[in-house]
């Protein structure tokens, strides 16, 4: 019975975060995703996977849809505002985000960390660089953060009818582009009766 008394006087206070605040977090977590990738030496190994031959490879795609989550993301904890506000949201979720990936860049540019982060190869630098300056490439990454990421957010707010197909779309290009050899080698030994 006494329980029963405490149970019911019990109240969950949830403290209303600030929306930068929660913007920071969002943008903290899709850096932070793409830092780790990074330094644990994935990116290493997605870079030399073509999903469009000498054009968009693996890790290129994990770099944009790092992005489009965070826009997503943004998005979806944005429960109270409106659709312009949430692209916003996710644009500035998008900036933080690619923010970590412009100072992957200047560091590696200016100092040599491979002694810690054996996965920072110079091969890793220089896709990195994109085949700019560092402080070019990092203004890149600062843009395509906070433009894919919006498109994330955009796809959010669209109409449930208007994003599946769009979803659909870009998962199937992805899958296929990945799996290509492996779709080549089942199609090269099938059997025609």
């Amino acid at each position: 019975m006494a329980f029963e008394v405490v149970a019911s006087s019990f109240q969950q206070k949830t403290r209303d975060k600030s929306v930068f605040r929660r913007i920071a977090e969002v943008g903290v977590i899709g850096g932070g995703v793409l830092l780790y990738f990074n330094l644990v030496g994935l990116m290493n190994q997605f870079m030399e996977r073509w999903i469009i031959e000498n054009t968009l490879t693996l890790a290129h795609s994990v770099f944009i849809g790092v992005a489009l989550g965070t826009g997503l993301l943004m998005a979806h904890r944005s429960v109270s505002f409106g659709k312009t506000a949430k692209v916003v949201n996710g644009v500035l979720a998008g900036l933080i985000a690619g923010a970590f990936l412009a100072a992957l860049v200047l560091i590696l540019d200016n100092f040599d960390v491979r002694f810690m982060f054996v996965a920072l190869s110079p091969k890793l630098k220089v896709f990195l660089a994109l085949g700019q300056d560092a402080e070019v490439a990092a203004l890149i990454y600062l843009a395509a953060g906070a433009i894919a990421s919006g498109l994330g957010a955009l796809l959010y707010v669209l109409p449930k009818i208007a994003r599946q197909p769009i979803l659909i779309g870009l998962a199937s290009a992805f899958f296929a582009g990945l799996f290509a050899e492996l779709i080549q080698l089942a199609m090269q030994f099938e059997t025609v009766e």
